[in-house]
């Protein structure tokens, strides 16, 4: 007899069609406070970004607050899922990034963050958002001849307007570079415990 037990599984929370009411409005905000704060791009986040820029302020203005509120609403959803903890989860750095063919976003993750997630203002053609085993990233571990799901060593979720996704923040994600024509404008958000 044989038994395989799976044990630490990788959660990643997807919802469709969030805040599709206001994405032409995030839509205008976003290339208004490209223009305000400008955007900076670097070797690994191969994409003009705000999040050296403007991480914080982007919170005070009015459709991004309104975006804030309702993923905030997600988080909470995702937290209790995980089985909830002591004190109350919270978004508390939100940027944009944008795209376009040929652009990338290096493997990474976001350290010190809870629950960090992103949310697809725009996007089109081939782009996805590459999740990787971290047992692959970090030792020698033997690549499969079969990858099944027991054994992949990476997952792609396609970007798509109006999706929103979110993962425990120690998870290693970036994006490969899109090889289509066509902007992506994503929102990603990071969150910390506060105290109640």
């Amino acid at each position: 007899m044989r038994n395989i037990t799976f044990i630490f599984p990788t959660p990643i929370y997807c919802a469709t069609n969030v805040c599709i009411d206001i994405i032409d409005n995030l839509k205008k905000e976003t290339y208004d406070l490209k223009n305000k704060y400008k955007t900076i791009r670097t070797t690994s986040l191969n994409v003009d970004s705000s999040h050296q820029t403007a991480s914080r302020s982007i919170f005070s203005h009015f459709y991004f607050s309104l975006l804030k509120n309702q993923l905030q609403k997600h988080v909470d959803d995702f937290v209790e899922s995980l089985g909830g903890y002591s004190d109350r989860v919270q978004i508390t750095h939100m940027w944009f990034n944008c795209s376009n063919k040929s652009d990338f976003n290096f493997p990474h993750s976001h350290a010190g963050s809870v629950i960090s997630g992103v949310y697809y203002i725009e996007s089109k053609g081939d782009s996805y958002l590459r999740f990787y085993n971290n047992t692959y990233l970090v030792s020698n571990a033997p690549v499969p001849n079969d990858v099944n799901e027991s054994s992949f060593c990476a997952y792609d979720i396609p970007c798509e307007k109006g999706k929103l996704l979110m993962w425990q923040g120690h998870i290693i994600h970036g994006n490969p570079a899109q090889t289509l024509e066509g902007e992506k404008i994503a929102v990603s958000f990071n969150t910390s415990f506060i105290t109640q």
